[in-house]
């Protein structure tokens, strides 16, 4: 990590100072090759931490979090999805300074309820502001590496429901106008498959995920076959109770 100064100065004199942390990192995805990191190829461990510190509350204690990044670096760990809301800036800040990459997690519903009193009463007003305050927040930390626009939202739950992929590229439309330069993902888990994104489950989320890689401006990126393939990630693969329920070849991999 290195700092950058800010520094106003008033009639010769330094009146005013900022410090900002900040990284230098690079990488790529390759879909025959895998994750780069700074040029080398990266295996990308990671587990779904919820925000809330067991016994202590969901309230920040930043040495619990660090204690449990430290935790899950040693058992090899090496990313961390935040579940299922942006997390506090405070994460990031140990995320940047500790080596761990980061999947940035927006929302756990849009418009449609999971529970009564949830999101979805708020959505249509607070949607854009939420995730744009988000990126714009979160988006200088070289920790974060992908974007997440949802967790198993309810819209893509069945085929009847149209409106997922229409929601899905206005949200990774709001995404990709503020911050270009990193991919976009969602956790998907269709009703009608019987293992994780296969089978009819499989075809809603295909093309549930292209409509979001298919949002980008033409004139803004290349477009060929490998823009619009969705990457599969499998939820229950990645629980410890369910190891191995879900095929192998239908799970995707990040790396």
């Amino acid at each position: 990590m290195y700092r950058a100064v800010t520094s106003v100065v008033c009639d010769s004199r330094t009146c005013d100072q900022y410090a900002t942390p900040f990284g230098i990192r690079s990488f790529t995805f390759d879909r025959e090759k895998g994750f780069f990191l700074n040029g080398q190829h990266v295996k990308i461990r990671g587990v779904c931490l919820h925000h809330d510190l067991g016994a202590l509350g969901a309230a920040f204690n930043t040495r619990a979090m660090e204690r449990q990044i430290e935790l899950m670096k040693a058992m090899g760990a090496n990313a961390i999805r935040t579940s299922h809301n942006p997390p506090a800036p405070e994460f990031l800040d140990l995320a940047d300074r500790m080596g761990i990459i980061v999947m940035d997690e927006a929302f756990d519903m849009w418009k449609m309820e999971k529970t009564r009193f949830d999101y979805h009463l708020d959505w249509d007003e607070w949607h854009v502001r939420d995730l744009s305050d988000m990126v714009l927040r979160d988006r200088n930390h070289p920790s974060v590496f992908i974007w997440s626009i949802g967790n198993e939202v309810m819209e893509q739950w069945t085929d009847t429901v149209k409106s997922a992929a229409p929601i899905a590229m206005e949200l990774a439309g709001i995404v990709r106008r503020l911050d270009p330069t990193r991919p976009i993902t969602n956790a998907s888990a269709n009703g009608n498959a019987t293992k994780c994104p296969s089978a009819r489950g499989r075809d809603q989320s295909s093309k549930y995920i292209r409509a979001v890689a298919k949002s980008a401006p033409l004139e803004k990126r290349s477009v060929n076959k490998s823009d619009i393939e969705p990457m599969y990630r499998c939820t229950t693969t990645a629980r410890g109770s369910n190891h191995g329920t879900c095929p192998r070849d239908a799970a995707a991999q990040l790396n």
